[in-house]
C-alpha cells in the first residue's frame, strides 16, 4: 500500500547545514547540528540519550524541526547508517511532542 504524499513548496538547500521546505502551509527544516544552532533549537529531552550515543557511533543524525511564529521545535531525528557497500539502514525516531 502506498502512503498518500504531500507536494513541498518552496524548497531551499542549506549548504552545510541541510534543507527547508514549506509543507501544507507550514515551515519545516531537515539537517544536522549545525542546523539546530542556526535555528537555536534544543534536541528534546526524550531524544537527547539516544541521538548523542548515534553520534558516538559515528552516526549522521538528521532532526526535522518546524518553525513557526519566530520560533523552532525540534520533532524527531534520523540517522542513516552505511552497513556495507550495497545496503542502508535507516532509523527514525519521534518526539512525543507530534
Amino acid at each position: 500500500m502506498r502512503a498518500d504524499r504531500t507536494a513541498a513548496t518552496d524548497f531551499r538547500s542549506l549548504t552545510g547545514r541541510g534543507v527547508r521546505a514549506t509543507v501544507e502551509g507550514h515551515e519545516y527544516a531537515v539537517g544536522g547540528p549545525a542546523l539546530l544552532r542556526e535555528l537555536d533549537v534544543r534536541v528534546p529531552d526524550e531524544l537527547v540519550a539516544t541521538t548523542d550515543g548515534w553520534s558516538r557511533r559515528g552516526a549522521a543524525v538528521l532532526h526535522l524541526v518546524r518553525i513557526g511564529d519566530g520560533s523552532a521545535e525540534a520533532l524527531g531525528a534520523t540517522i542513516v547508517v552505511a552497513l556495507n557497500a550495497q545496503l542502508l539502514r535507516r532509523v527514525r525516531l519521534s518526539s512525543e511532542r507530534q
